[in-house]
């Protein structure tokens, strides 16, 4: 609009002349970005500020970009994966093993002319790409590469290494890869006689239903025991120390503590030393690869270590605890979350039409006689549409 002054309900102008100029460039469409300034006078004299402040624009571009280095796609991972708040996350571990993927994908690029048709090419051409395992990316996993990239190209507009970022309106894929496995107590059995180094970390997993890293990462002064009652407790995880960086209380009973104080009465330790450790004192690591392969020994198909806590929320709600609490026990924030995680199943079904007939012949007895077949849309046995 450049310059300009406002108008009353009748069209007439008043007040100040405004000028408006861009001053920046937006961090993810690397679109201008204006702001506005009041000028009191004539409207030469506005437009003289605005010119003013249209040369000072170009003089910032222009010395922006002869400061740029064309860095390519490789360089800037590099530089990404070198910066502080890329460091500092708890998932940096696994940042690199995606940029290893990214990097085979864009390779020696610059990465300023990778644009956003680019990366949906790229989300396309994952999903039929074999991973590890053999078996294509799934919508999840591609959406986390996407993640990263995003966060890269955001530190480095900020940075002012690149002009824009690609992923800007690039929609994530539509993940459908909630899990319903819920373990069995003979599926559990059969893996603690198969790992008894590990059975402890299996029977924290399936009965508390903590993440595999929470458990891996204990310490022994985070394990607590009741006075009253020596095999019941709670562990403690601090702020920081979980994946919604909100520490809670685990409460568990003697299913739990009893192996839980063996295996601390076995291993001597310091109080703020890690609580799975070998005899020796070393790191118990290793675990993922140790339960895959344990599974595959016993015939177990489909269960991963992660699948424990979908039975533990299950277990819970099945026993009647409530919701809430069983929400601050797995620390889901989300009632959406929560749902993911508890699975009904035919037993379900079962408990629930139990329920009904004694509702149901609760009512006959009262008078109030209901005819089933009539109502439910029963004929001869089999369902018919009402």
């Amino acid at each position: 609009m450049g310059v300009y002054r406002q108008k009353d309900s009748k069209g007439r102008h008043y007040g100040p002349y405004i000028v408006q100029y861009p001053y920046r460039r937006d961090p993810i469409t690397g679109r201008a970005v204006r702001t506005s300034i009041q000028v009191y006078g004539s409207k030469r004299l506005a437009e003289q500020v605005y010119q003013r402040k249209l040369g000072e624009w170009e003089k910032k571009k222009r010395l922006k970009k002869e400061s740029w280095k064309e860095y390519t796609f490789n360089e800037l991972m590099e530089w990404y994966l070198t910066h502080p708040k890329a460091k500092a996350k708890k998932t940096y571990s696994r940042d690199v093993e995606t940029a290893g993927v990214l990097r085979k994908q864009f390779g020696k690029k610059l990465a300023n002319e990778i644009k956003p048709t680019d990366i949906e090419s790229f989300q396309a051409r994952m999903l039929t790409t074999l991973s590890k395992r053999g078996t294509p990316y799934k919508p999840a996993t591609v959406n986390r590469f996407v993640t990263l990239l995003k966060r890269m190209y955001n530190l480095a507009v900020r940075d002012d290494l690149v002009e824009k970022n690609p992923c800007w309106k690039v929609s994530f894929l539509p993940e459908r890869n909630a899990r319903g496995r819920v373990a069995s107590p003979e599926e559990l059995e059969a893996l603690m006689k198969e790992l008894p180094e590990y059975s402890l970390i299996l029977t924290i997993g399936y009965y508390l239903g903590m993440r595999e890293g929470e458990i891996l990462a204990l310490r022994r002064k985070q394990v607590h025991f009741y006075e009253d009652k020596p095999d019941e407790g709670f562990i403690e995880l601090r702020d920081g120390e979980t994946k919604t960086g909100e520490g809670r209380r685990v409460p568990f009973g003697i299913e739990v503590g009893a192996p839980l104080r063996q295996w601390m009465s076995g291993r001597k330790g310091k109080p703020d030393g890690l609580l799975f450790v070998t005899r020796n004192g070393n790191y118990l690591g290793n675990f993922r690869r140790a339960f895959r392969r344990a599974c595959r020994r016993v015939g177990i198909k489909g269960l991963w270590f992660h699948d424990f806590r979908h039975t533990a929320v299950t277990n819970m709600r099945k026993a009647d605890v409530d919701t809430t609490v069983i929400m601050a026990i797995s620390g889901h924030k989300t009632m959406a979350m929560f749902n993911r995680y508890n699975r009904v199943d035919l037993d379900d079904g079962r408990i629930a039409m139990k329920k009904l007939q004694a509702y149901l012949a609760k009512t006959e007895e009262k008078g109030n006689k209901i005819d089933l077949g009539l109502t439910l849309g029963f004929q001869d046995g089999n369902a018919a549409l009402a």
